[in-house]
């Protein structure tokens, strides 16, 4: 009887101890890395790439992320933590590039900026705004589990500035020429979803049409 009752516990212990397993659910992570997906440019470019953000306090960590312009005066540019070399030559100076995240009024956005100074001859920055579109409700944390849509807006809009300046001798004080080019984002979204890469898309339509036809050619 001993025997019964003890095995009986036992096996209550080990169910009760299963579904606290299998409720439980995970804390939610708070370091999390985005991706961007299907962000075209003006131009007719595109921006891909990812960077790590806290969703509590929207402190940016490790990026990596790549411009190819559609303007072929403009050539491809990467930013990166460590910045990656300049991709631009004869550069003396080359400044770490740096990501954030700060507020606008109404929106919330990750800034990127990538600098290079040339010495006596001039230099550029290089700009890059993700503004976030998450409607109505006030953002006090990023959700990992949703996806945010760039903001396209008329006074807010997520776009790609460079600021070129040359110069004589000082950059203070002997600025001879500046010029700034502005290229809009369009369209995309960030999300923690790791994008699909091209081919692997390519190969499941593929399959599926094969099965297709042989399933035609079957009936």
């Amino acid at each position: 009887m001993c025997r019964l009752f003890s095995s009986v516990v036992t096996r209550l212990i080990l169910l009760s101890l299963l579904a606290v397993l299998v409720c439980a659910k995970p804390a939610p992570a708070t370091i999390v890395t985005w991706y961007l997906h299907d962000v075209t440019l003006e131009d007719g470019g595109t921006v891909t790439g990812s960077f790590v953000c806290d969703t509590r306090d929207f402190t940016v960590g490790q990026f990596g992320l790549t411009i190819n312009f559609g303007d072929p005066s403009y050539i491809t540019q990467v930013y990166g933590n460590p910045n990656p070399v300049n991709p631009l030559p004869g550069s003396e100076v080359l400044s770490p590039d740096t990501g954030y995240m700060c507020y606008h009024p109404g929106k919330w956005y990750f800034d990127f900026w990538k600098y290079s100074f040339f010495g006596p001859i001039g230099g550029y920055a290089i700009d890059l705004a993700l503004y976030l579109d998450y409607g109505d409700n006030p953002m006090d944390r990023m959700d990992p589990e949703a996806s945010y849509p760039l903001w396209h807006g008329w006074s807010i809009r997520s776009e790609i500035r460079i600021r070129e300046a040359r110069w004589r001798d000082d950059p203070y004080t002997s600025i001879v020429d500046h010029f700034e080019y502005y290229d809009d984002i369009m369209g995309g979204y960030i999300s923690t979803e790791v994008p699909l890469p091209s081919t692997v898309l390519l190969l499941g339509s593929g399959l599926l049409g094969l099965a297709g036809w042989r399933r035609f050619r079957k009936g």
